[in-house]
Parts: structure tokens; sequence; C-alpha cells
């Protein structure tokens, strides 16, 4: 009887922290618009799709962590999260253009955000090395990962893994810390580049296909081999590998690895990588796409 109470009250206890929370899904009108996110304290899954609508979704919450003792009778302000548990993103309009969304630290340490796949698209974010997620017991890996996606994408800020599958570019990533390697990523994997759906910025100077800018971390990038592409690297400390036919930029460039130019398939579309601390990778791309 008292292993059957205590079952009991702690399936009460667990519906009624559970009950805290509501996880609202949140529609926001973006047709025709350039996007704009910023987040803090959140691993972020952006997804493309047909639709027209920006679609917010937090994932169950994180544990919840105690206010400091020295708080005791102020209210906590600076959380997406309001009094009841409810999800609650700040949306600002800018222009006809131009939508913005600031997604505060809060509990939902996982938020998953569908976006029209030809929007442009830019996200600032922060989140510290270690997250404690509450979909993977144990987790504390922060991640940033977008795919299906075809405008171009602007990326700038920390997290442990930024993750691009299923992407069509101009694509730029600026991962520096802020004087400090911890506040770095760790890890820029790009692993399917749609680059039948790219067209180069006609302009005086043309606009990279990528632009990667990661002072600490590896970067590992998969390329159809195929691509015309001109490769500049800035690999300070670490090495650069790759299984695809790199040609040096002219014949008598010298292979100093800090500031590496390659040609493939006799030069192109720019892809300019600064990774100073990390190594890199360039592989020769699968012909599908990786889930």
């Amino acid at each position: 009887m008292k292993k059957l109470t205590l079952l009991l009250l702690l399936f009460a206890y667990a519906s009624l922290c559970k009950a805290q929370y509501t996880l609202d899904i949140i529609n926001i009108p973006a047709k025709n618009k350039n996007i704009f996110i910023a987040s803090k304290g959140a691993s972020l899954d952006i997804i493309g799709y047909d639709g027209d609508d920006i679609i917010v979704k937090p994932l169950a919450p994180a544990p919840a962590t105690k206010a400091p003792a020295v708080a005791s009778g102020l209210k906590l302000i600076s959380s997406a999260t309001d009094a009841a548990g409810s999800f609650k993103p700040e949306i600002t309009q800018k222009t006809d253009k131009i939508i913005a969304i600031n997604l505060p630290e809060s509990s939902f340490k996982d938020i998953q955000i569908l976006v029209p796949k030809n929007a442009y698209l830019n996200v600032t974010f922060f989140t510290a090395l270690k997250v404690q997620s509450a979909l993977t017991t144990g987790s504390t890996r922060s991640k940033i990962s977008l795919s299906k996606l075809n405008g171009e994408l602007n990326l700038i800020g920390s997290a442990t893994l930024i993750s691009l599958n299923d992407v069509k570019g101009p694509i730029t990533i600026d991962a520096r810390d802020n004087g400090s390697a911890m506040a770095g990523a760790q890890k820029v994997i790009i692993s399917y580049l749609n680059t039948a759906k790219f067209k180069p910025v006609e302009t005086d100077k043309p606009k990279p296909l990528i632009n990667i800018i990661a002072r600490y971390a590896d970067v590992d990038i998969s390329l159809p081999a195929s691509l015309k592409a001109s490769i500049k690297g800035d690999i300070t400390y670490g090495d650069l590998y790759s299984d695809l036919a790199l040609t040096p930029a002219t014949p008598d460039a010298a292979a100093a690895k800090n500031l590496y130019t390659s040609n493939l398939n006799g030069g192109g579309d720019i892809i300019s990588i600064y990774a100073g601390y990390g190594n890199v990778y360039i592989r020769k791309q699968q012909s599908f796409k990786v889930n």
C-alpha cells in the first residue's frame, strides 16, 4: 500500500511539473519578408518549408533552476517564459520587408523554427558551450542547425556545433569568439550544398558562396566534385585535409597553410574559410542529402 501511495504521489508531482508549462506553437506571417532571429541560451533547429509563416515550436523545457538568494522578492523579467509558463518571444515588425524575432533566455533550451524556405535569413545567437537539454538525458551540447533552405543565410554567434544541411547560399558564418576561446564555436559542418540553385550575385565584388570565420572551430564542409570554386583558407595553427582534386591557384603558389589558395575545376565561386586554431576538412559531397 505504501508503495502504491508513493507511486501515485510521484505521478501527481510529475503531472504538476509538466502542467506548469504551455508548449505554445506560434505562427507569424512572413510572406516575402527578410527574417531576422536573435536567440540567447537555446539550441535552435531551423527548417525551411513551403509555407509563408514562421512557426516557432518551443520543445520540452529544461529542469528549472532556482533564483539566487539575493533575488528573493524580485520578479524574473529576462525570460521568454511568462509567469504562467507560456513561451512568449518578442516579435517586432521593422519594415514592410523585414520581420525580427527575439528569443530571450528562458526555460526552453530546444526550439524548432520553421521558416519559408526561400527567405533571406539572419540568425544571431549565443548559446553557452554547455546547455542542459531537456530532450536528451545528460546532453550538454549546444547546437544551431539549419536545413532545407534556398535563401541567403547570415549566421552570427557561438555554439558547440553549427550544422547546415541541404542549403543553397550564399552562406556567411561568423562564429568568432569575443576575446575568449570559450565563447567561440567548436565545430562548423556543411553536409550538403545545393549548388544547383545557387546563382552568384552580379557585382563588382562577387559575394562568396561560402564565407566562414571561426577562429577556434574545426570546419568540415562537403562540396560537389563538379563545383567550380576558388578556395581561400587561413589555417594558421591547424591543418587542411581534402579528397577533392584541388590545384594551386597559381603554378608557383606556395602551399603555406596559413594562407592557402586553390581551385576546384579551374576556379569559380569563392569559398573563404578562416579557422586559425582549428582544422579544415573539405570533402567530396555524397549524391544524397544527409538527414
